[in-house]
């Protein structure tokens, strides 16, 4: 029984070095700023993931896709079919979404649509997802074509 024990405090020691090691590997090659890793970590059940959600929008299934950055960014570039609302003023728009409909935010690396998110869950909204790593990672994964900043 001790055995059974010691192996499995080992390998759950393992597994965390593990992980440990790839977000450092991740950090080190640039791929997440530290925000945006911790972010993917705690809350990586409230996101999708660019293909997962390029799958959702070319199925023509009903998405509202809301882009949480600010206006300036959004000049830059944002996602087809996809409506401004910026995070600063995000209570100013709720009441012009509906509670009922698919919502998915996305912002430059994830950590301000997850906040907005949150926020949306809050105020009553249950079907929520963030898209996992923002616009940054659907340009990488999807769009290169997307001008980065």
């Amino acid at each position: 029984m001790k055995k059974v024990a010691t192996l499995r405090s080992r390998l759950v020691l393992a597994l965390v070095l593990l992980a440990v090691s790839l977000a450092a590997f991740a950090l080190w090659r640039g791929r997440y700023p530290l925000q945006a890793l911790a972010v993917h970590v705690l809350y990586a059940g409230d996101e999708i993931a660019p293909v997962e959600l390029k799958r959702l929008l070319d199925s023509g299934a009903p998405v509202t896709l809301l882009d949480v950055r600010e206006p300036w960014e959004w000049d830059l570039a944002h996602l087809p079919g996809a409506r401004l609302t910026p995070i600063t003023r995000l209570e100013d728009y709720i009441g012009r979404l509906n509670p009922d409909d698919h919502i998915v935010l996305y912002c430059k690396q994830g950590v301000r649509s997850m906040r907005a998110l949150q926020r949306l869950r809050a105020a009553g909204f249950r079907n929520l997802r963030s898209l996992a790593g923002g616009i940054d990672r659907w340009r990488a994964e999807i769009d290169p074509a997307l001008p980065a900043y």
